[in-house]
């Protein structure tokens, strides 16, 4: 009912009809038959309440807001609808680069601050603008059947499996600050990008535990990704120049030359001088 889709007598109704003796059916397929709901309203809802499950315990488990703080961003979003990342955000319970950092350490996916990289003009071919817009999807290298993708989500599946398919290629994603996304767009396809005024609803979205491999970003494109050259945004396996960073701050304040040293892959999730 919180969602609007349903009144207190439609569900009481659908209620009745399952406590028949002879009723075996879930309350949702009951709505579903009623007519009261859609199938893909249904999933739609049930899918974005397990979302915001998932984001919520990922976040408590992290320490980045308390059992307290949680309740109040539940209770909001039941009132509002907003996506709970966006609650968060908007009641100052954390940062969007804090809410990604323990999405990234939950499920390996690497963080990295996109404007310090040399995005190569080629890589529109692999990915045209209007499928880099809709999804807010940027290409930032190719490095042989790899094309490594930052994403505002980088949980969408789907979208990964299309790209996949109309490229050929292997997708690696990675992520970066929603402004990171927007300023990147701008420059591959020199447009302007209206700004992501929903950020927080794009960590909204936590993959299945059966995806978490597929974001688990190439150690040896992770580094060198960004000191490639802008015709050839390839990596050197031999290349060891890179060192690691001290601190998320002390990253903040290093060059694009600053990179981690290699480690086992998905291991861990660093800044990459990110600033704002």
């Amino acid at each position: 009912m919180s969602e609007g889709l349903l009144t207190p007598a439609q569900l009481e109704e659908a209620l009745r009809v399952q406590r028949k003796p002879d009723s075996y059916a879930l309350l949702g397929h009951i709505l579903i038959a009623q007519k009261i709901v859609s199938r893909d309203q249904l999933l739609s809802v049930l899918e974005r309440h397990r979302r915001s499950s998932k984001l919520g315990n990922i976040l408590l488990k992290s320490g980045e807001i308390n059992p307290t703080q949680l309740e109040n961003a539940l209770v909001e979003q039941r009132r509002t609808g907003q996506a709970l990342g966006d609650v968060l955000l908007r009641l100052g319970y954390t940062t969007e680069e804090r809410l990604r950092m323990a999405l990234c350490r939950q499920f390996h996916i690497q963080f990295f601050n996109l404007d310090a990289m040399i995005l190569d003009p080629a890589l529109r071919n692999l990915v045209n603008e209007k499928f880099a817009m809709k999804h807010r999807a940027v290409p930032v290298a190719r490095v042989g059947n790899l094309l490594v993708l930052a994403m505002d989500d980088p949980t969408q599946t789907r979208t990964i499996d299309d790209l996949q398919r109309s490229t050929g290629l292997k997708i690696e994603v990675i992520t970066s600050t929603s402004a990171h996304i927007t300023r990147a767009l701008e420059r591959l396809y020199h447009v302007e990008v209206t700004p992501n005024l929903h950020s927080g609803a794009t960590v909204d979205v936590i993959a299945q535990d059966g995806d978490q491999d597929r974001f688990l970003l190439s150690s040896t494109w992770a580094r060198s990704a960004t000191t490639s050259p802008p015709s050839a945004p390839r990596c050197s396996r031999a290349s060891r120049s890179w060192r690691p960073s001290t601190s998320p701050s002390g990253a903040a304040r290093r060059t694009a030359a600053s990179a981690p040293r290699s480690r086992p892959t998905g291991a861990w999730c660093r800044w990459t001088s990110v600033s704002r």
